[in-house]
């Protein structure tokens, strides 16, 4: 995709939505990934000032790659004016309500792999679900995730005009 992307064959569309979610992620790995002795050697504002100030660059960095692409025309950015929010909400929770993940028994803790035996749902949430119904209405051909979860709405009529890629 990426190079479909770069190559202007197709036009990357990326909603806020997404953007949020991924200054989450970025928050949630600069703090796993940081080495466990730099963050043990300081005090609680300095761990976070450490995380925050670390999160703050890459955000600027990905917004200043974005901003390049978008002015190239790469991408753009969805402009959910047009759509009826309520009616995506409505249809989210309506699925919502029918669907479920799966709850599966994990015996290595997925940060650091050490022994853990525990249990943990997998599973589309609600803001997966609107990320497809926002991508349907909006009629993109297609929808990128690394979440394997989105796999069960490929087979699903709702999403039957969607390309669903799990990278």
């Amino acid at each position: 995709m990426e190079k479909d992307i770069l190559g202007k064959q197709i036009i990357g569309l990326i909603s806020m939505l997404t953007l949020l979610e991924v200054i989450d992620v970025i928050r949630h790995r600069i703090t796993e990934r940081t080495n466990k002795v730099t963050l043990d050697l300081m005090d609680e504002p300095s761990k976070n000032l450490y995380v925050r100030t670390e999160t703050e660059k890459k955000i600027k960095e990905m917004i200043d790659i974005l901003t390049l692409m978008e002015s190239q025309g790469f991408i753009v950015f969805a402009d959910f004016t047009p759509l009826d929010l309520k009616q995506i909400m409505s249809d989210v929770y309506d699925y919502s309500r029918n669907y479920f993940g799966m709850v599966r028994k994990y015996f290595n803790c997925q940060i650091c792999h050490n022994p853990l035996e525990h249990y943990s749902y997998k599973g589309l949430g609600w803001i997966d679900l609107l990320h497809a119904f926002l991508a349907v209405g909006l009629f993109a051909d297609g929808l990128i995730t690394a979440d394997k979860g989105f796999g069960h709405l490929s087979t699903d009529q709702k999403f039957s005009g969607l390309k669903i890629t799990v990278i």
